[in-house]
């Protein structure tokens, strides 16, 4: 059969990509099988990546109970390794998780603890992006022009997801500035950006939450083809 190890890593590959693709109940059985054989390899290095993939795919599906669940006990996993990178994505995604949830503060306080394992000059574009879309609630103008200076300083060297989801985040903060014109170019973007960088699983997982932006968008783009294949 092969040593377990490489048999985990290559199931989370398959995972990973049935979940970009919104294959979700092949992504789900995938993951259990990664899952498996990286227990069986004694790899909790293996197993928290696993395990944050899985919790991914619930939180895309709009089930943050079972998605919080598995990013903690990631997180304990990273907590026991001292894996910065492994930390920084659990409480980034964490953080989102919170957002998309609407509680509170504990965004930020989530937020917080993945900055401070990093200085100002080695952090992430992720973590100034999600700072800046935590701040749309109460200044939707401060955030869009946050997010336009990372979009310019930073252009095409942004991550393809971290791209699709600022033009996205963009097109949000408009809308909360009632800008719809803005918002449909923004939004715009965020779709042909995602078309061609594989990206849509990324703003299918963000309109699960969005109830707003899913009504607008169906009523200003109702025949764009990747909005539709999105929101089927």
């Amino acid at each position: 059969i092969g040593s377990p190890l490489p048999l985990a890593t290559s199931f989370n590959n398959l995972a990973m990509s049935a979940h970009l693709e919104s294959r979700y109940d092949q992504a789900l059985s995938l993951y259990q099988e990664a899952l498996k054989f990286a227990r069986r390899a004694f790899s909790p290095r293996s197993e928290a990546t696993i395990l944050y993939g899985q919790a991914d795919l619930f939180s895309d599906l709009g089930l943050p109970i079972q998605s919080g669940s598995l990013y903690e006990q990631g997180l304990r996993l990273a907590t026991r390794l001292q894996n910065i990178y492994l930390l920084r994505y659990g409480y980034t995604q964490i953080s989102h998780l919170h957002r998309r949830s609407r509680t509170g503060m504990l965004p930020f306080e989530w937020l917080d603890r993945a900055i401070a394992l990093d200085g100002p000059s080695t952090r992430p574009p992720s973590v100034d992006i999600q700072l800046a879309v935590l701040s749309i609630p109460a200044s939707p103008a401060n955030a869009r022009r946050r997010m336009e200076e990372l979009l310019g300083q930073l252009g095409n060297r942004l991550h393809a997801r971290d791209r699709v989801l600022l033009l996205y985040f963009l097109a949000e903060a408009a809308l909360a500035e009632r800008d719809s014109e803005q918002a449909i170019q923004w939004l715009t973007q965020a779709l042909e950006w995602a078309a061609g960088h594989g990206g849509e699983q990324r703003l299918a997982g963000e309109l699960v939450y969005a109830d707003e932006m899913r009504q607008f968008a169906a009523q200003n783009l109702p025949r764009h083809p990747v909005l539709g294949n999105i929101m089927q």
